[in-house]
């Protein structure tokens, strides 16, 4: 048993050397899901009537799928348990897996496993936590989507993501769109691509609160085609507003007397979720997504923090 644990350290200790240095520990999805187990035992330890393993009792095959949920593709950023479900590549999970099974030959732990598995180098998951409480709802997804209207990634992000997320799952999304932007010390309000950034973000923030998101939706639907994306004959704004039903000078009066005030929820939230990239899609309050990802490609990832029951656009692959 000894010469075993001391193979599989080195192959530990190789795999953390290959994929460089890193001193921050990835988090897994399961890491809790380790506690809360410890927790039970303890608790089944002092007779509360919980069915739990007792410490230091050998592992069974169940650690692997624990496993699964812990340990993250360096390929493709995925959850082993992700990369089975969608049909991934991942050699190194597939290393780690054998390793597993060879420790629960030898008799290892449960917790021992978990414990060396989650100090391995491993890939970065695309949901990332961001230190906010979890605001789920059953068999819904909460969507707060931070862009820059002039950020070709952030225009992508509705286009690609947010647009066939919201065919897909109908009425079980619930979104709501941002747009970063930070203030001088004078009290002014900036983007990274300039003041027609600032101009067109308000501009935005004025259609989806006095308006609706749905209408925001549209006239960014508008924009990105007729505006942004358009490079022979780009329209004016005023065009998109007309096309989609509302009048350019109401929201040239909000632009000029409100705007600038409704702003003040975007610039706090953007410092709240730590959303200074564009795209940065916060899910259920607690998790962020960096970039504009297509949404079949991070469709399973969603449909994991969606509470039962799951929509039906969960159960179609």
């Amino acid at each position: 048993m000894k010469k075993t644990f001391l193979s599989i350290l080195i192959l530990a200790v190789a795999l953390i050397l290959a994929a460089g240095c890193n001193s921050s520990k990835p988090p897994g999805k399961t890491t809790d899901k380790a506690a809360a187990a410890k927790s039970e035992t303890k608790g089944a330890a002092k007779g509360d009537g919980k069915a739990a393993v007792a410490p230091g009792t050998p592992a069974d095959a169940s650690v692997l799928d624990e496993v699964k949920d812990i340990y993250v593709c360096k390929q493709n950023q995925m959850y082993i348990s992700e990369s089975e479900e969608v049909g991934a590549i991942c050699p190194d999970g597939s290393k780690v897996l054998d390793w597993v099974e060879k420790m629960i030959d030898d008799g290892w732990t449960r917790e021992d496993i978990l414990e060396l598995v989650q100090n391995l180098q491993m890939g970065r998951p695309m949901a990332q936590a961001n230190g906010q409480p979890e605001c789920a709802q059953d068999g819904a997804l909460k969507v707060e989507g931070f862009i820059m209207s002039y950020c070709p990634y952030g225009v992508r992000w509705v286009t690609d993501t947010l647009d066939p997320m919201i065919n897909n799952m109908g009425n079980a999304l619930d979104y709501m769109p941002y747009f970063i932007m930070q203030k001088t010390p004078e009290g002014v309000l900036s983007a990274m691509h300039g003041q027609k950034e600032v101009d067109e973000n308000l501009r935005m923030i004025c259609i989806r609160d006095k308006w609706s998101v749905d209408k925001w939706h549209e006239y960014t639907q508008c924009f990105a085609k007729e505006i942004f994306n358009n490079r022979e004959a780009p329209k004016d704004w005023t065009f998109c507003a007309k096309q989609v039903g509302i009048d350019p000078a109401a929201v040239e009066k909000c632009f000029k007397n409100e705007a600038a005030a409704l702003a003040e929820k975007d610039v706090q939230l953007v410092m709240k979720y730590g959303a200074g990239a564009s795209p940065t899609a916060v899910y259920n309050c607690n998790k962020n997504i960096v970039g504009a990802i297509p949404f079949q490609n991070i469709k399973s990832t969603l449909c994991r923090m969606i509470p039962d029951p799951k929509p039906e656009a969960c159960t179609r692959s």
